[in-house]
């Protein structure tokens, strides 16, 4: 845990680094995430190479980075030792200034996005993650490549552990070698929900707002329910959104006056860092990286020169993963369901109209149910019209029917005020706003075009829009602004109504913080006193599963063999078995990973967690005891082998005697 200060250090040293750069505040913030990211990106894909991934080598590089940034700043500041000394006193003297010169709004904006900063670093601390998501994949593949030392793809039941873009989880494998804790990784989500807030601030500055405005950008943007809720999750949208962000920005500084091939890099990286993240930067960056490319190409060659250095970088940020994709699925890409299954297979105009509706709607759900089933209503209405089935396997992931309820948890949560705010803020900022106002909402148009011809219709479509939003949130003050410029009778009350936008979008967030599920802030109380055993805190409702890991532990099992479905909640096994903490190998019966088998011959136990007790008929070893673990409020079971060496656990709650060796029909 103590090595995690380590971090610390290294950003305090980069922060004065910042400022001798004449960096400050969130032009440093954007500058400082991006190099990091990007050096910490190619350590991870250097070190995998021969296995040396480990804590040791993680530690040693966070110092002497510490010691690098260090010596730099001693021998910046050789000659002027009595500068340096008093360089951390000038900092807090300038942090004094800009404090003192802050107005009411900055002053009650900034302490309500301290405080919900707050909330959700104590939930991040003390919840452990439960979503399905994040235990099927985002955090278990952490505790793979720690195991492998290497983020090289390996044997896997699930799929997705080794198919998606792993840029946030290589974040999260720092902190977890850092801390050697497994409760931690949620500090990367609130991380880069905190840098959301200082960016999207610059960016509102960029694109000519004032200080009130500029604050208002923040609040609006940072109290999105879905972003409130993932901000002490172990889910990668809040990353994504930031590096997004961070993109955008050093885009909008190119286009207000900036230049030289350092930016280019920056932005180069910037935008490898959207990549490597999650693949939907790819549409939802698509406008900004052309207006980018435009104003490159302005620049004459000198500029092509620049973007061709920009795209080399970006390539060496995500060529790694797509190298190790192209040995396991001979596609840069990946290959397999996952991959067809998340794009549209049907593109005519109608089909793509019909998705761009079910996102929309899927946003519009609110806890009145008679306005969530009103939506639905217009929603089928509309596919009558259109003469298309709504639930159409080729517009939706594996046949994922549309769902019209109303949920509000960090996988999904409909944001309606801010949808009508947004349609609002990019029709008026398209009739009244200038070049740069216009431009920035045809990029964010473009993105949304893209992700409706692009995407699939899914569930949690919400989680996959969200970063997209942000940026679109971000015309709503610059759309403020231009009415009451524009319009002299608007112009008294502009504080009014933007204050009475700001106050609504804050009790949203509020409420999402207090009451969206799995960690809601009333809670906070029972989030303190952890149970012992993590498990049942990790499994709420899956007692099943809770009785096959207790009993696998109890017997002394030293290797376990693990089966298990696609959403199957491995990480609660990690935990509750050990293996997080090493006491136990995981070793896969069954790897649905190209090319990629484990060697089982050393297992000792099988637990195989599936929805259907025949699915595990062709893991478990002749002649082993086996017990079955069913609940009847679960469609989850577990099946625990024992090799006959082991001593037969007692018998709990299920179907199955020990010993018999065989499965119940």
């Amino acid at each position: 845990m103590i090595a995690l200060l380590l971090v610390v250090v290294v950003a305090v040293e980069a922060a004065f680094v910042a400022r001798l750069h004449k960096w400050c505040g969130a032009k440093a913030v954007v500058r400082v995430a991006v190099l990091g990211t990007a050096l910490i990106f190619t350590f991870v894909a250097l070190f995998s190479v021969p296995h040396l991934l480990t804590r040791t080598a993680m530690v040693v590089a966070w110092a002497v980075a510490a010691l690098a940034l260090g010596g730099y700043l001693a021998y910046r500041l050789r000659d002027r030792f009595g500068e340096a000394r008093d360089l951390p006193r000038k900092c807090w003297q300038a942090i004094r200034r800009t404090a003192a010169g802050f107005t009411l709004v900055e002053w009650v904006g900034g302490g309500f996005l301290v405080v919900m900063l707050l909330g959700e670093f104590v939930s991040a601390i003390y919840a452990l993650p439960t979503s399905l998501d994040s235990q099927a994949y985002h955090l278990p593949r952490v505790e793979h490549w720690r195991v492998d030392a290497s983020v090289e793809p390996y044997p896997a039941a699930i799929v997705r552990q080794v198919l998606y873009t792993p840029g946030a989880e290589y974040l999260m494998l720092v902190v977890r070698l850092l801390s050697d804790s497994v409760r931690l990784g949620s500090l990367v989500a609130w991380a880069a929900t905190a840098g959301i807030a200082v960016v999207s601030h610059r960016v509102a500055g960029q694109l000519g707002l004032g200080r009130t405005g500029r604050m208002a950008a923040a609040i609006v943007v940072s109290t999105v329910p879905i972003l409130v809720l993932q901000a002490s999750s172990a889910l990668n949208d809040p990353v994504l959104a930031f590096f997004l962000l961070c993109f955008v920005s050093l885009v909008l500084e190119l286009r207000n006056g900036g230049g030289g091939w350092r930016l280019a890099a920056i932005t180069g990286l910037g935008l490898g860092c959207c990549i490597l993240v999650k693949s939907t930067a790819f549409p939802i960056c698509a406008g900004f990286g052309l207006w980018w490319a435009y104003l490159l190409i302005r620049r004459g060659w000198r500029g092509v020169g620049w973007g061709a250095l920009a795209g080399a970088l970006a390539g060496v940020i995500f060529a790694p993963y797509m190298l190790m994709m192209y040995s396991v699925w001979g596609s840069p890409l990946g290959g397999g369901d996952f991959v067809t299954e998340t794009t549209m297979r049907r593109h005519g105009p109608l089909s793509i109209a019909l998705n761009a509706i079910k996102f929309g709607a899927s946003e519009m759900f609110t806890s009145n149910d008679s306005a969530t089933q009103v939506v639905c209503l217009n929603t089928r209405r509309a596919a009558r019209i259109f003469g298309l089935s709504l639930n159409d396997p080729l517009t939706s992931f594996f046949n994922a029917d549309f769902r019209c309820q109303f949920q509000l948890g960090e996988m999904v949560a409909p944001a309606p005020l801010q949808v009508v705010l947004i349609l609002t803020a990019v029709i008026v900022v398209l009739w009244l706003g200038n070049a740069l106002h216009r431009m920035y909402a045809a990029a964010v148009l473009v993105g949304g075009l893209l992700v409706i011809n692009i995407l699939a219709y899914q569930v949690w479509i919400n989680r996959l829009l969200m970063p997209l939003m942000l940026l679109a949130l971000l015309l709503l003050p610059v759309a403020v602004s231009l009415l009451a410029a524009k319009r002299p009778w608007l112009r008294e009350y502009r504080l009014a109504i933007g204050g009475a936008l700001v106050a609504l979008v804050m009790i949203g967030g509020a409420e999402a913080m207090a009451f969206g599920d799995p960690r809601p802030a009333y809670r906070l109380g029972i989030l303190f006193s952890q149970p012992a055993d993590p498990v049942p805190s990790l499994l709420p409702s899956t007692r099943a599963l809770v009785a096959g890991i207790e009993q696998v532990k109890k017997s002394g099992a030293k290797v376990v063999g693990l089966s298990e479905f696609e959403n199957s909640q491995e990480y609660a096994i990690w935990v509750g078995l050990g293996a997080s903490q090493d006491k136990v190998r995981l070793v896969a019966m069954k790897s649905v990973i190209p090319k990629l088998q484990e060697d089982t011959s050393q297992v000792d136990a099988v637990l195989c967690v599936q929805v259907k007790v025949s699915d595990c008929a062709d893991v478990l070893p002749a002649g082993w005891n086996v017990q079955v673990h069913t609940d009847p409020e679960s469609s989850v079971i577990a099946v625990v082998a024992l090799s006959p060496k082991l001593a037969t656990s007692a018998p709990g709650s299920g179907a199955g005697q020990p010993g018999s060796g065989k499965l119940p029909r």
